[in-house]
């Protein structure tokens, strides 16, 4: 069928495959291929339509006149008849063709084409738009040189992409009907093998065996145009029969007109060294995970548990089964009255911030209640948080111990706060760090005045008594038990008193911390030594002066003092009586004497 839906003649071949082609270039590249042989033929015409509804007819078997007369007998009332030399310079036996040229003002009827048709022998081809050869001609040159330029751009662009690819740090195949039909040289490094010798073989003899199946599935399969992962890892073998270990990204591409599996081949090797040594090193870690002493759990975003290790299921009396998958409101373990807090912290963590976190309580399987010390850690994957990981410890025991502990300080302070002599703390810098009742007592002075003074500083100690403190502090940090040390205080009255200090070494957790001091006030004591003194002074000035002899005995009549009159008194000289044979005359004389005892 021709353009306007009449039926074509006997050539009618030759418009279809004209009319049909992709593009109005090819269309009119194609009629200047024929041109020549179809206005040489004598057994047809040649008529074009362009958008103009102009009707151009060259015809080679009847005369020019003999057909104008013929279209004017028909009467087309729309139809313009002009006689115009022909636009096209083609001769037919050196005689130039005129053109009949037809043209309508409206839209040609559909009869008036059709008897048109009829008049002339043959209707060969149509074009869409055509108005002069010359300009046509001009136009295809044109489009001609356009495109030999673009070919001349692509052939440079080619060059340029094989430059790059030959200099490529990847190995680059190009592989057809299973045969290598390029390699570039980091390919041919990569294998051992000289390019020439790979070109023509099949890839197939340089993969390692127990990857030959997956390979060739793969290149089978994208070659045949289903759906296939274009990456994958696989290995090769070198001409010296080591592997290589490699990472394929293959395509399907058309090399010289047919299609073929455009590959990229990378060395991965190293990569796989340290992917090996990071699963030594995840399984280490595993392990140290697994054989922590401390619960270590892993919880997703979603707020499930992922993993736990073996004391978590040692704190908890449940199985690992029992708590991974599980979210954390359906943990058995935690207090129902607990899960929102938990929640909230979760969330708050997960966004970045740093949340106290309490001391937990947990129950076990059997019920006993235990106190979890909790430690949560962001886990990442490059910059994205994927989930945390939580660490906890049973602190049930240090908390009873703390307890215990605590306890006994109270115990302490109560016994040191009620301690009728007064008691100090003194860190290693010299500073108060607490004081007694009966220290305010001794002193007059109030807590304000005394706690956080540096002892030096204190209003109740002589200035010049210092060097004999430092000098006890000192003696007692070399591991020396100083001997009581007598000192004068100053109350806040002005009253110098006389205290007996004793100090002794603080330690907690095994380390000195400082020193304690118990001060005691024998301002009283010494006045009744000093009287008594006197008082014994004035017994022995009496003794001494009696007109008798006088012995002091015990009850075994032991002998420990006489006066100086005893000797004369019984004629026994100093020397003999100080002898146990002596003793024994004098106990004899007191029993017949009169003694004075």
């Amino acid at each position: 069928m021709n353009k306007r839906g009449s039926k074509s003649h006997s050539h009618s071949v030759l418009v279809n495959g004209f009319v049909e082609s992709d593009s109005f270039k090819n269309a009119v590249e194609l009629l200047f291929k024929n041109i020549e042989r179809l206005t040489t033929a004598h057994s047809f015409g040649f008529f074009l339509l362009h958008p103009e509804i102009q009707l151009m007819s060259f015809k080679g078997e009847k005369p020019f006149n003999t057909l104008a007369a013929e279209i004017q007998k028909k009467s087309l009332k729309n139809t313009v008849v002009r006689d115009v030399q022909a636009a096209f310079p083609f001769t037919l036996d050196k005689t130039p063709f005129r053109v009949l040229q037809l043209s309508w003002n409206t839209n040609p009827p559909t009869e008036e084409l059709d008897i048109i048709e009829a008049l002339c022998s043959h209707t060969l081809i149509n074009l869409e738009t055509a108005r002069k050869y010359e300009e046509l001609k001009v136009k295809v040159r044109k489009e001609i040189s356009e495109r030999k330029n673009v070919e001349k751009i692509l052939q440079e662009s080619r060059e340029k992409y094989q430059n790059v690819i030959e200099q490529a740090s990847d190995g680059v195949a190009i592989i057809q009907d299973g045969l290598f039909k390029y390699v570039n040289p980091q390919m041919a490094e990569m294998s051992g093998y000289p390019a020439e010798e790979l070109v023509d073989t099949p890839f197939s003899e340089y993969i390692h065996p127990d990857e030959l199946t997956t390979v060739t599935d793969h290149y089978k399969r994208r070659m045949a145009g289903e759906p296939v992962t274009p990456l994958y890892e696989t290995i090769i073998l070198r001409k010296d029969s080591s592997h290589v270990h490699v990472e394929i990204n293959a395509h399907v591409a058309t090399y010289e007109g047919a299609p073929a599996d455009f590959v990229i081949v990378r060395d991965i090797t190293e990569r796989k060294k340290i992917e090996e040594q990071l699963r030594g090193s995840e399984e280490r870690l595993r392990n140290l995970i697994e054989l922590a002493p401390d619960g270590i759990v892993t919880v997703n975003l979603k707020g499930e548990i992922t993993s736990c290790n073996t004391a978590t299921a040692a704190l908890t009396g449940y199985s690992k089964d029992e708590i991974v998958g599980k979210h954390i409101s359906q943990l058995k373990f935690l207090r129902a009255k607990d899960i929102p807090s938990y929640i909230r912290m979760l969330h708050s963590l997960i966004r970045g911030n740093s949340p106290e976190l309490p001391e937990v309580t947990w129950f076990r399987k059997d019920g006993t209640p235990h106190i979890v010390k909790v430690r949560v850690q962001q886990m990442k994957e490059g910059k994205k948080t994927v989930g945390l990981l939580v660490m906890t410890r049973d602190i049930t025991e240090r908390k009873k111990a703390e307890e215990q502990l605590k306890e006994s300080e109270e115990k302490y302070r109560t016994i040191v706060e009620l301690a009728p002599d007064a008691i100090i703390t003194v860190d290693l810098k010299g500073v108060i760090t607490a004081c007694n009742t009966a220290f305010l007592k001794l002193t007059k002075f109030s807590r304000e005045d005394i706690v956080g003074k540096h002892f030096a500083k204190l209003p109740t100690l002589r200035m010049r008594d210092m060097p004999q403190y430092l000098k006890l502090f000192s003696s007692i940090l070399r591991g020396k038990v100083p001997d009581p040390l007598e000192v004068i205080w100053i109350d806040k009255d002005g009253i110098a008193r006389l205290a007996e200090g004793h100090a002794g070494i603080v330690r907690k957790g095994g380390k000195i911390r400082g020193f304690q001091v118990m001060i005691r006030d024998i301002t009283e004591r010494k006045k009744t030594e000093e009287m008594l003194q006197q008082s014994e002074e004035k017994y022995r000035t009496l003794i001494e002066n009696l007109n008798v002899g006088v012995y002091r005995a015990d009850t075994a009549t032991a002998v420990h003092g006489k006066n100086g009159n005893i000797v004369y008194f019984d004629g026994i000289s100093e020397d003999i009586t100080q002898r146990k044979w002596a003793e024994e005359q004098i106990r004899a004389s007191l029993r017949e004497k009169e003694v004075l005892l």
